[in-house]
């Protein structure tokens, strides 16, 4: 199970984190581009990397809960003081990103902005605590010179600057694809 659950940690970081970076630089390029590129394709692979995810994660979840009940955290905290956040967090990651199949709602950008963030909505909170935490310390303020990597922002950055990456390879994929469509409809028609 630890691989798999590394495997789930770099899926994460990677891609996961990294979409509302990703939604948002598509929806500025799609104000300034408008119809030059092919925005509808490029969220249709986000809505379907969200919908992968889930089910992934759903069946790892009932895995988990099944097979290694003692190794399972949300057993307590489904309970516990917490049950309410912990619950919240639960439908957010595992069933919300499911209303994405409907098709009104599916390619939405604000939408998919919306469920890629609850996905993962306590590790943003989680993020936001130790930001909060850090900025407020005695540490932090007396400083004289901090590089920016070793700033309490730096992993904030960092996501931000790989949705940005992940943004323009997604749109230079679904342009290319496009092309190429056009291309063998013009020489199909021919």
């Amino acid at each position: 199970m630890e691989i798999v659950d590394r495997i789930f940690e770099l899926i994460s970081a990677n891609l996961i984190y990294c979409l509302p970076a990703m939604i948002l630089t598509l929806l500025t390029f799609q104000l300034f581009l408008k119809d030059k590129l092919q925005f509808k394709k490029a969220y249709r692979i986000i809505k379907w990397i969200i919908i992968g995810y889930a089910i992934v994660n759903l069946i790892y979840f009932f895995i988990i809960i099944i097979a290694y009940p003692d190794q399972s955290a949300f057993l307590n905290r489904a309970t516990g003081k917490y049950w309410l956040n912990t619950w919240i967090m639960m439908f957010s990651a595992v069933l919300l990103p499911f209303t994405l199949l409907y098709k009104r709602i599916g390619i939405k950008p604000l939408y998919l902005l919306f469920a890629s963030i609850m996905m993962k909505i306590g590790w943003y909170f989680e993020r936001y605590v130790i930001l909060i935490a850090n900025h407020n310390s005695y540490e932090y303020w007396t400083e004289t010179e901090t590089h920016w990597l070793d700033s309490p922002w730096s992993g904030f950055y960092m996501t931000w600057i790989q949705g940005f990456i992940l943004a323009l390879i997604l749109i230079g994929l679904t342009t290319k694809i496009g092309r190429n469509e056009r291309k063998k409809t013009v020489h199909n028609n021919v």
